[in-house]
């Protein structure tokens, strides 16, 4: 993904430095390294030598006050998924399967019979009739799935795992497809 200003923004690896935090626009070989107790920092100044005067000027003048180096995560209102149309598209659309799978049942639940065959074995012969109740099973399970792949994928998003967080929203859409066959087979 293209991240602006610096379309190097990743965690790479450095030969003698190990883990570098890339904040730069140029690939790691022309950034410089700045090496500091706790993690490694990647930039690319557009004049490294200015850059280089600068910094030694103010370390010369020493530590006016210690500071750690720490994380700050952005508030849930500026995450980037907010503009990410792909994740987006599967988002919703796991939520309008599950939403559209409830929807057809509550449309269709007051004609059905008390009883309805749940499952059929091989021969396409009911094994399982039970309450019309039972059919909520399938709409259940697909929002349950949506949940918790709706989560993991926001997890894996923010850790930059775009490929693997659409992968996890787009299995919940494929879920709520087949469990919408299902109940329309059963409820038909």
């Amino acid at each position: 993904m293209w991240h602006w200003p610096y379309t190097e923004r990743r965690r790479l690896w450095g030969a003698n430095v190990g883990v570098v935090n890339s904040y730069a626009t140029r690939p790691l070989t022309e950034q410089m390294i700045l090496v500091t107790e706790g993690e490694s920092y990647g930039i690319s100044p557009a004049d490294p030598a200015k850059f280089l005067a600068a910094m030694q000027s103010r370390y010369a003048l020493g530590i006016a006050r210690p500071l750690r180096a720490e994380l700050q995560r952005p508030p849930l209102w500026t995450w980037r998924l907010w503009r990410d149309r792909i994740a987006q598209v599967l988002i919703v659309a796991g939520l309008a399967g599950v939403l559209l799978m409830f929807g057809i049942l509550a449309f269709r639940y007051p004609s059905l019979p008390a009883d309805v065959p749940l499952h059929f074995d091989v021969n396409g012969i009911p094994d399982r009739i039970d309450a019309k109740s039972g059919l909520f099973v399938l709409p259940f399970i697909g929002t349950v799935v949506w949940l918790v792949n709706l989560i993991a994928g926001i997890w894996l998003y923010r850790r930059y795992q775009l490929g693997a967080a659409y992968l996890l929203w787009g299995s919940a859409v494929v879920v709520q497809a087949i469990a919408a066959l299902a109940l329309l087979g059963l409820i038909r």
